[in-house]
């Protein structure tokens, strides 16, 4: 998994180029829509509240006191220019998101699919007139696919390397779904963070290989 991320890139730049065209000029809104009320069709209080959940760890503030725990670890482990890039992309991919959110006419989901669930805990959101694509989903695959590679490269059990990888898969999958279910996002704003992500996460991942990580 991480050696195709890694090769094929530029297939998810392309990937990111060309959905944000079609979210753009709104050729694939009635897809949206579809899928928006396909995943919200069945409501169930146990994935509200898993909703809530991920909506916090994937937040800006969780995710950013993550990978910069991450980072001193490598720094620690005298693996500086990874620290340094896995800062570098993270960083760039908040920029990255708000510049879009600010240029792509993407509408904020509407309030009929907003589910209203009430965050217990205070969290920062800035304000941005539009919606594509989701720095939750962005940030939560740039993660999810890091610590992929870690569980890869250094847990030698290969029964617990694959439990590793399913649960790393497994919350990363939860969390995607969880933006459209709890109307925070469209399905096409939630693959635009995936391209995005994904793209930048393999930045990262030869950056950690080019520093013998």
């Amino acid at each position: 998994m991480i050696s195709y991320i890694t090769c094929k890139r530029k297939y998810f730049l392309a990937a990111l180029a060309a959905l944000t065209a079609l979210v753009a000029s709104r050729s694939v809104f009635a897809i949206d829509l579809a899928l928006i009320k396909l995943i919200q069709s069945a409501p169930l209080e146990v994935f509200d509240r898993l909703s809530l959940f991920f909506t916090i760890l994937g937040s800006g503030e969780v995710t950013g006191v993550i990978t910069a725990a991450l980072a001193a670890w490598l720094y620690l482990k005298n693996h500086k220019k990874a620290a340094f890039y896995l800062l570098l992309f993270f960083g760039l991919s908040v920029a990255v998101e708000l510049s879009m959110k600010f240029s792509v006419e993407q509408p904020k989901v509407f309030a009929q699919f907003r589910r209203g669930l009430k965050i217990p805990v205070p969290i920062y959101s800035p304000f941005t007139p539009y919606a594509y694509p989701s720095g939750h989903a962005t940030r939560s695959v740039i993660l999810s696919i890091v610590f992929f590679y870690m569980a890869q490269l250094k847990i030698n059990s290969e029964k617990i390397k694959a439990r590793a990888k399913t649960f790393i898969v497994s919350v990363c999958a939860l969390m995607l779904i969880s933006r459209v279910y709890e109307g925070s996002h469209w399905p096409m704003d939630v693959i635009g963070g995936i391209c995005l992500g994904s793209y930048l996460a393999a930045l990262i991942i030869e950056r950690f290989q080019k520093d013998n990580f």
